[in-house]
């Protein structure tokens, strides 16, 4: 019983921890300006696609250090954290890097088979 009951306190400690970290990070974010709170959106999703697997406790304990660790980060209407590199996508890649072949002089510019000069 004693085991039980000390396992069951310890459940309750770590909710009421992670409740109050996840209430102080709510009541930061709120304050934040719209683009701080995008680029914070953007984090907060990054961080449960990785911690997904996790199993419950350990997933909690993630959560509870990224709502810490991130509203430590909030002052204002600002998120001091930098900006998430984004990486873009194989088509937007393909579109905006021509290959070496298709490459003309800086006068020039190629549309299909011809070659217009500027």
């Amino acid at each position: 019983e004693v085991l039980t009951t000390t396992e069951q306190m310890r459940g309750v400690a770590h909710d009421v921890g992670f409740q109050t970290a996840k209430d102080n990070y709510s009541t930061k974010a709120a304050k934040l300006s719209k683009t701080s709170q995008a680029k914070l959106a953007f984090y907060e999703r990054n961080t449960l696609d990785v911690i997904r697997g996790l199993d419950v406790d350990t997933r909690s304990q993630a959560l509870r250090n990224f709502y810490e660790n991130t509203a430590k980060q909030m002052h204002g209407s600002k998120l001091d954290m930098p900006h998430p590199m984004q990486i873009p996508d194989l088509e937007q890649t393909r579109l905006t890097q021509p290959d070496a072949e298709h490459q003309r002089p800086s006068g020039s510019v190629k549309s299909d088979d011809q070659e217009i000069d500027r």
